[in-house]
């Protein structure tokens, strides 16, 4: 039993009420009963410090006034209260010396303050320093180097070659220094690389039941000093783990990869191999990094946790994000268009026949709807029953001829490419075809129609003006062509 006093006597901090309380046990905020000592850090447990029954409380100077219990303030209460808990719990540490069952290999040197539990085996030149604890069944392979005040629980595997630094902890069924998985293909058969590098542990690094670290292809695999690993974590070859790094369970990080020192890395993460992760990073559980993190900060890869239909919803349109993003690329460059310092007022016919040296029958475009000059033209045609080229065209099935939908798309060009040189036609020069190119008629166009004709300039070339054209009707392509011109001056008899 102690009191608040001898905790502080011993741990540090400063005391608020009544300092011989006793204190028997630990215990949470909600489940503790007298003479145990809670810990609180966050506000959002005021409610719960308020109704405890715990005899103290340890939390900061600045939440010092929320209870009227007897209380020690630190800046840390968690970890204040972990060393606590080490004072009421101390560790029952079992007998020195070496077990009969115990087998010692040649060459080995055991101090004598260390305990070797009953059917361990320790391989030849085995160096364990003063109070190593190795448990029941460990195995430790040759030439392996154990520093002062570790433990290793019972049942440790500990492979040959391996070096753990000062007072680490290694829990039950973890294995130390296996080999690698590592293998080339040789004609359609694998064949196995031997794996000769070590692992090498630093100082009060601690690693968790059942978590496996493989040694080193060529080079070592490194655990860094104060390193904290939960159980079933997989840490590949030539991995190097970083001082102060904790893993959460049930990670896997695959071959050489480098994290950093002083992070965080939460429960089933996945590292892929020769990545490298900066000091002072954040892992998300269940995150699967794929590509290497420069910079501190906190970091998630994953889907997000949804109601199973709108999961499924939302991984149907994941696999359409290219899509989605042209069509949304396609509506910006139509807002860009639309903006007032790129768009001309649209045209009706008079102004187009400004621009054409077409006139009836022969002009194909009604008004233009938007032109971004030297870009492109949006124009529209109404094809009604009384065009002229009807009557001898299909008559018994009006049908709109291809080439002069192209016409059409050729006299939107004429205009953009008039307006783009600040010009209007005249008597001395015109706009000849130089050529049709890539002319494609997907879908027939009858009386009734509107179209919607889309020309885009594609480059100039010493005089020469290269367009590629849309047609559509009702959103539908009916005609696409690339189309070429050029300014000719018009000869003219004496």
């Amino acid at each position: 039993m102690l009191t608040i006093a001898t905790i502080v006597d011993s741990l540090g901090g400063e005391i608020s009420g009544d300092a011989t309380t006793n204190i028997h046990r630990v215990g949470s905020l909600a489940f503790a009963q007298a003479g145990a000592i809670s810990f609180f850090m966050d506000t959002k447990y005021s409610s719960a410090l308020a109704q405890t029954q715990a005899s103290a409380v340890v939390l900061t100077p600045q939440h010092a006034n929320l209870t009227a219990l007897p209380k020690i303030l630190t800046d840390n209460p968690y970890a204040y209260f972990a060393k606590i808990s080490a004072l009421l719990n101390p560790v029952i540490l079992p007998a020195v010396g070496i077990h009969a069952s115990a087998i010692i290999g040649e060459g080995s040197s055991i101090d004598p303050s260390a305990s070797i539990g009953c059917h361990a085996v320790i391989g030849d030149r085995v160096r364990v320093a003063a109070g190593v604890i190795i448990g029941a069944g460990c195995v430790i392979e040759q030439d392996v180097i154990i520093a002062e005040s570790t433990q290793l629980e019972p049942n440790v595997t500990v492979k040959h070659g391996t070096q753990i630094g000062k007072s680490c902890h290694l829990f039950s069924g973890c294995v130390i220094g296996n080999d690698g998985f590592g293998y080339a293909e040789d004609n359609g058969r694998w064949v196995k690389i031997p794996q000769v590098g070590r692992v090498v542990i630093g100082d009060y690094v601690d690693i968790g039941a059942n978590t496996t670290i493989d040694r080193g292809a060529i080079d070592d695999t490194v655990i860094e000093e104060g390193v904290k690993l939960d159980n079933l974590i997989q840490i590949a070859h030539n991995c190097h783990i970083g001082a102060h790094t904790v893993i959460a369970g049930c990670v896997g990080i695959a071959g050489s990869a480098k994290i950093g020192k002083h992070c965080k890395i939460g429960g089933a993460a996945m590292i892929l191999g020769h990545l490298s992760i900066a000091d002072h990073v954040t892992i998300s559980p269940g995150s699967m990094i794929m590509r290497s993190i420069r910079q501190s900060g906190t970091y998630t890869a994953l889907m997000p946790f949804q109601e199973h239909e709108t999961w499924l919803k939302t991984a149907a349109n994941i696999r359409h994000l290219n899509q989605l993003t042209d069509k949304i690329k396609a509506l910006e460059d139509a807002i860009h268009q639309l903006s007032p310092e790129n768009v001309s007022n649209s045209m009706d016919i008079h102004e187009i026949l400004d621009h054409l040296p077409h006139r009836y029958p022969f002009v194909l475009i009604d008004r233009v709807l938007s032109m971004e000059i030297g870009k492109e033209i949006t124009a529209l045609k109404n094809v009604t029953v009384n065009e002229p080229f009807f009557p001898g065209h299909f008559p018994y099935h009006p049908v709109m001829p291809g080439v002069l939908i192209v016409e059409a798309m050729a006299q939107a060009a004429a205009v953009l490419s008039f307006k783009t040189m600040d010009t209007k036609p005249n008597n001395d020069s015109v706009y000849y075809f130089a050529g049709i190119d890539s002319a494609r008629f997907k879908k027939p166009v009858s009386p009734g129609d509107q179209i919607i004709l889309n020309v885009k300039i594609d480059r100039i070339l010493k005089g020469i003006w290269k367009y590629s054209g849309v047609a559509t009707v009702d959103g539908v392509v009916v005609a696409e062509a690339s189309m070429m011109c050029i300014l000719k001056a018009i000869e003219k008899n004496n």
